[in-house]
């Protein structure tokens, strides 16, 4: 068995390495544009690559290591799962959709509905590095209404443009943010865009952008709590 990040050999019962498990870290408590944003690791070390084999690779033992911790850290106010769809060109080629992929093994393990309430377009320009800050605003459409509290279901949040469009598609309703992991700041966009269907910024609790606040009780999942190489064991296709 090889770890599901490296490729090293892995350390039984878990799908990961000695070596890994030391560069997971908690990602830092965030909010875009009023908006609280969690997620399972910060966007570094061995999450990083967990994420890169999901969104490239395919890798269906990294979506499940993600999601399973995902859903241990999800909003309890919860009542659906909303999944950020990848552009129809990308899902064509790399063979998955890895919001959808998580939100898939969220929904399994909180018994919360899916709701595909948006539509990606055909296809969007790719930008990296110091142009990810400056592109353009990923061009979502509404296919259906949300009611209740959803939580809006990514791979990785960074500089908040992709969020920030599903926002606007979701808007009125009650929303939040969870990711597999997370590698801005505490209140990025908060002044490139207005809060979601108002002019003014606030969380749920009426803290205003900046004021971040952390107090997260974990939703009881369907399942025990298990090691992981017995809930998801690595699949040949993914080493």
């Amino acid at each position: 068995m090889w770890c599901i990040a490296c490729s090293a050999p892995a350390s039984p019962p878990g799908p990961l390495c000695e070596a890994c498990p030391a560069t997971l870290h908690q990602a830092a408590p965030r909010r875009i544009r009023g908006v609280e944003v969690d997620a399972a690791f910060a966007h570094a070390g061995a999450a990083a690559r967990l994420v890169h084999a999901l969104k490239y690779r395919g890798s269906l033992s990294a979506a499940a290591f993600l999601a399973h911790h995902m859903a241990d850290t999800i909003d309890p106010q919860a009542t659906c799962l909303v999944p950020l769809p990848r552009t129809l060109a990308r899902r064509l080629r790399f063979g998955i959709d890895p919001a959808v992929e998580l939100c898939r093994i969220v929904a399994a393990r909180t018994d919360l509905p899916v709701v595909r309430a948006l539509d990606a377009p055909v296809w969007s320009a790719r930008h990296a590095g110091a142009a990810r800050a400056r592109r353009a605003t990923v061009a979502f459409r509404r296919a259906r209404s949300v009611e209740g509290h959803a939580v809006l279901i990514d791979d990785v949040v960074t500089t908040g443009v992709t969020v920030s469009s599903a926002m606007d598609m979701i808007a009125p309703c009650d929303m939040s943010v969870l990711a597999a992991t997370s590698a801005g700041t505490l209140d990025q966009g908060a002044e490139r865009f207005p809060a979601p269907g108002g002019d003014v910024a606030q969380g749920r609790s009426g803290d205003h952008i900046g004021q971040v606040v952390r107090t997260r009780t974990p939703l009881r999942t369907t399942e025990p709590q298990h090691s992981y190489a017995t809930l998801h064991p690595l699949r040949k296709e993914d080493g």
